[in-house]
């Protein structure tokens, strides 16, 4: 049974929580097993989360022994809940199915969208019978601190004031330029958006989150046309030279198959691959 944590017990589960963490084969995403999250970071979440009116914490025991951990949160206007953390140890199929029952409960007409890393094997089964696969990428890594600072690349340019005009020009011409720019602009000091040059037109953009100083991620690469490896390696060379010099440890970055062995020229490893599901309440 899922049972609803508050501010006067959460902490009793935390220690038991983390520990199920680090077992890739039973958590999903966000994974706080890939050697860049830490103990704290997970206190903190959780700590935060009890706070917070649209997050909820659950625990699920089977008599006394939980088995479980969820944290999740609710998006009231976009009818979207998402995870924060969420483990299963065993039982995932009752363990689901309880979840799922809840969920109709309270979030009908509401969409769950999350992702599994593929080592979680049993939890990626129950998914495949009761949602929708609806992507698949690899999670690659650069540990900042094991690589060389890069050289200038002439045709990249970080966007500022004095260029957005080529950044805005280029959104303007591609499919969900409109959704990217509203992105952006929502919360813009937490952004790094590189764009690539070519005979002094833009063609591709790069866009990363700062968001958090010591984690960087690449959100992604957007091209107004078929562009080379070679233009995408810039750009990312480019994000991996920026977020070196400002100090983070590491750069996370969803790949396609492409993307994937492009970046896995310039440091960065694989952690696993990702499938998203869908789950319509």
């Amino acid at each position: 049974m899922w049972e609803e944590l508050t501010r006067q017990n959460y902490q009793y589960y935390l220690p038991l929580a983390y520990e199920w963490s680090q077992k890739i084969e039973q958590t999903a995403f966000p994974l706080f097993c890939d050697g860049v999250k830490t103990r704290d970071d997970f206190y903190r979440w959780a700590q935060e989360g009890i706070e917070r009116e649209n997050e909820h914490l659950l625990i699920y025991k089977i008599g006394n022994q939980p088995i479980a951990w969820i944290h999740y949160f609710v998006l009231q206007d976009e009818k979207q809940l998402g995870l924060c953390t969420f483990f299963i140890i065993k039982s995932v199929a009752t363990v689901m199915s309880d979840l799922m029952q809840l969920f109709q409960q309270f979030y009908c007409q509401y969409k769950l969208i999350f992702y599994v890393p593929h080592q979680n094997y049993h939890l990626c089964t129950v998914l495949d019978q009761i949602g929708q696969k609806i992507d698949k990428q690899y999670v690659d890594i650069a540990h900042l601190d094991n690589l060389t600072a890069q050289d200038s690349i002439e045709t990249v340019q970080l966007v500022t004031s004095e260029n957005r005009t080529q950044l805005n020009d280029l959104l303007a011409k591609i499919e969900y330029g409109n959704h990217i720019a509203e992105r952006l602009l929502t919360e813009p000091h937490i952004w790094d958006v590189f764009i690539y040059l070519s005979n002094h037109q833009p063609i591709a953009i790069l866009y990363a989150s700062h968001k958090n100083p010591i984690i960087h991620e690449i959100f992604g690469i957007v091209t107004i046309k078929k562009v080379t490896e070679g233009v995408i390696a810039d750009l990312v060379r480019a994000s991996l030279s920026h977020s070196r010099s400002n100090e983070a440890r590491f750069l996370y970055f969803f790949t396609d198959d492409k993307e994937h062995a492009i970046v896995s020229q310039l440091g960065f490893k694989m952690l696993t691959k990702a499938i998203c599901y869908q789950i319509l309440f």
